[in-house]
């Protein structure tokens, strides 16, 4: 599997220090099950094909193009909930 330093963006920038979460794989990749299971280097390619995708999420969360993505941080209407 790559190391946490191998799945940094290019830029850099350690996008995975941000999130509230960590998602383990391990159960899921060769070294633990053999065979049919995902090999590092089919992870490390998949991770690097995911980064666009996730900066496009990012970058909608951050303009608030994507009202689901935004509605989180949202509080105008707690006052009146909690009323």
């Amino acid at each position: 599997m790559p190391k946490h330093s191998e799945t940094k963006r290019a830029a850099g920038k350690d996008r995975t220090a941000a999130l509230p979460f960590r998602l383990d794989v391990e159960g899921c990749l060769e070294a633990r099950i053999g065979a049919h299971g995902l090999a590092p280097l089919r992870l490390a390619h998949y991770l690097t094909r995911l980064e666009a995708e996730v900066e496009k999420l990012a970058d909608n969360a951050r303009t608030g193009r994507l009202a689901l993505l935004t509605i989180v941080r949202e509080t105008a209407d707690i006052a009146e909930a909690r009323a």
